[in-house]
């Protein structure tokens, strides 16, 4: 073993500055030189293994900085890290790398120190770290003051005026706009409504959207939605999608609302479009990403100047010029013009904006494309495949069905394979990246639980319940810590490294104990587990004091404790056309219910006979239905008293 320090360069595929670095240090001679005489270099993909990323992202934030990709941390032959930061231009990385060679030859038991302490500080557990108390006897529900002040304190984050929470750069957030769409449904209000309305109409109107192919880029670099850092990641649109479906569902209840419910359709059937044609794998997953930059040029792509745009409009070109507010200086930077707007186009003028769209896509197609991140990852398709469910349920979209169940297929065929737990039983564990062995992390877990879950309701086949109730018993044996009553990130089974974390807090992607809070308790009222309904309460109750504090990184939590107060109905189907028997219910209902065929096997679908001929449905809630109904006015009326 060489006894030299350790450089850890922590990135991803679609990462600008990754690759940046990469040209300027990494790729530079004189450079690679310095590393490899001093250090050992070691290059990872924090889309494979999030696990070594969480560990060192943390050290970064105790060592007091800021932390970004590229993560470029410097690591005692002990694994234990010392130094670390982001990008870093390549003359001061130079630098700094000389520095760091000289001081571990001549301060080595300093920098040991400083590393055993940052070490320590990773290794203290989030329940030790934030107090969390052991939970006795589970009493998620609140009073209503409480859950009232737990969305007033998050809409003081929220930008009014622009959409989004009030930060530069600006992401989507999707969690905390389900969580709004979760309030409006039990306690509809102005603020809120204004906050949801404002920031999907500027996330779907504004350069963050591609308007001409669909998807959403990453973030906004500006408070306006306007510049985009260009990347297309899987797990934003996948979280979009059911923000968008469960948006369009608001508009439609409300009247006063067509042009809200017109810009939410379009951006889901484009967005399902996008995925479909550029993003579906041969295997059936979805690919992780695409590029920020092509040719080298970030946004080259997307970008139009005005003579291009001028030779691919004609005539065209005044309205839509003056509707882009394209010019030949450029909107954005060196001539170039982002497809931005600020306000709906007329209603009058919508095929003729979609015609021109159309006619600038063939050109566009031309071009050199962004570099494609072809992994496909359990975590990010789970979250694909309840977008595309929630998208089917509220739009009738068929290539939404058929993907959802096209990445189903592929999760069973490619991720799934056969385990035993400690007691015998055969359970299913996970993998992370289709063809590479690397164990499931809890996220693996938690998103493809929930997503088969969706996918019940389309497919109507107790397999898909059967192998998340297969999932989660894995989950339970080999994730679970009893003594803190949350789920460590990794496999037991997994590599050892020097911490093993709990992810609590939600950003971009909800915390993956949120995510199998939210999937045990389902999981458990459908399937009559209420070992699995108790484990997910526990959670809700010991993560409630810090959802009062602060709810903006803890939304999902959030709109958990809003799912669990309202409770969880559970609708059985009896109908010889299931799909035509749930649409107007999904149509029409924003919370939370699950559906389950009255010829499942299942314990709570035993019985269920409905009128010959008839669509019958039974609204269950605690495992006790209410009288059968053949009405689905009925059953929606049912639902929105239960809120």
């Amino acid at each position: 073993m060489e006894d030299k320090p350790v450089i850890v360069s922590i990135g991803y595929s679609a990462c600008h500055w990754c690759h940046v670095m990469e040209r300027e240090s990494f790729e530079s001679p004189e450079i690679a030189a310095v590393m490899n005489k001093f250090f050992v270099n070691i290059k990872v993909d924090r889309e494979e293994r999030p696990d070594i990323d969480a560990i060192y992202m943390d050290a970064l934030h105790a060592m007091g900085l800021r932390g970004g990709w590229p993560l470029n941390v410097i690591l005692m032959p002990d694994g234990k890290p010392f130094y670390g930061g982001t990008y870093f231009p390549a003359e001061k990385w130079r630098q700094i790398l000389l520095a760091v060679a000289k001081g571990f030859e001549e301060e080595r038991p300093k920098l040991q120190a400083s590393a055993n302490g940052f070490a320590e500080n990773v290794q203290t557990s989030e329940a030790q770290k934030y107090r969390l108390a052991f939970v006795e006897d589970s009493s998620p529900k609140m009073e209503v003051d409480a859950l009232r002040s737990v969305q007033e304190l998050l809409l003081r984050s929220v930008d009014f005026e622009r959409g989004g929470l009030r930060r530069s750069p600006k992401f989507p957030m999707p969690s905390v706009w389900l969580y709004l769409l979760t309030y409006q449904a039990w306690q509809a209000n102005t603020q809120g409504r204004q906050a949801l309305l404002t920031t999907l109409d500027r996330m779907a109107l504004g350069g963050l959207f591609d308007h001409i192919a669909g998807g959403w880029t990453r973030y906004s670099t500006d408070e306006e939605w306007k510049v985009p850092h260009f990347e297309k990641m899987l797990y934003d649109n996948g979280q979009l999608l059911s923000v968008y479906a469960k948006g369009l569902v608001l508009a439609q209840q409300n009247q006063t609302l067509p042009k809200e419910a017109t810009l939410y359709r379009w951006a889901l059937d484009k967005t399902v479009a996008w995925l479909a044609q550029e993003m579906l794998s041969p295997q059936g997953g979805l690919y992780a990403a695409l590029d920020a930059d092509s040719e080298g040029i970030e946004g080259k792509y997307y970008t139009w100047t005005e003579e291009e745009l001028e030779e691919k409009l004609g005539e065209e070109m005044a309205w839509f010029g003056d509707l882009y507010d394209i010019t030949d200086e450029g909107n954005w930077e060196h001539g170039f013009n982002i497809l931005h707007l600020e306000d709906y186009p007329a209603t009058s003028t919508w095929d003729r904006w979609q015609n021109a769209l159309d006619r600038l896509k063939p050109s566009r197609n031309l071009r050199i494309r962004p570099g494609l991140d072809d992994k496909i990852l359990a975590n990010w398709n789970g979250l694909a495949l309840q977008g595309l469910v929630d998208t089917y349920h509220a739009t009738g979209n068929d290539v939404a069905k058929q993907l959802a169940l096209q990445v189903g297929e592929c999760l069973v065929a490619h991720f799934l394979t056969p385990a035993q737990n400690e007691d015998g039983r055969a359970a299913l564990a996970l993998i992370h990246v289709l063809g590479k062995d690397i164990p499931g992390f809890l996220d693996d877990y938690a998103t493809v639980m929930e997503g088969f879950l969706a996918l019940y309701s389309i497919a109507w086949d107790d397999q898909w319940i059967l192998k998340v109730l297969a999932l989660a018993d894995y989950t339970m044996a080999n994730f679970y810590d009893a003594e803190e009553q949350l789920f460590f990130f990794t496999d037991s089974q997994g590599e050892v490294l020097i911490a093993r974390k709990k992810e609590i807090f939600d950003n971009v992607i909800p915390s993956s104990n949120a995510l199998m809070a939210h999937v045990l308790w389902k999981l458990g009222e459908l399937a009559d587990r209420s070992d699995l309904t108790q484990v997910a309460q526990i959670m809700m109750t010991k993560m409630t004091p810090l959802v009062m504090k602060d709810p903006q990184w803890l939304s999902h939590w959030a709109d958990l404790q809003l799912q669990m107060q309202q409770g969880l109905p559970v609708v059985v189907i009896h109908s010889a056309d299931l799909a035509e028997a749930i649409r107007p219910i999904k149509q029409n209902v924003i919370p939370t219910a699950l559906f389950l065929s009255a010829h499942s096997n299942l314990p709570l679908a035993q019985g269920k006979v409905g009128e010959k001929d008839k669509t019958t449905y039974f609204v269950c809630q605690n495992q006790t239905c209410l009288a059968p109904t053949t009405s689905w006015h009925a059953v929606v009326q049912s639902l929105q008293q239960a809120l």
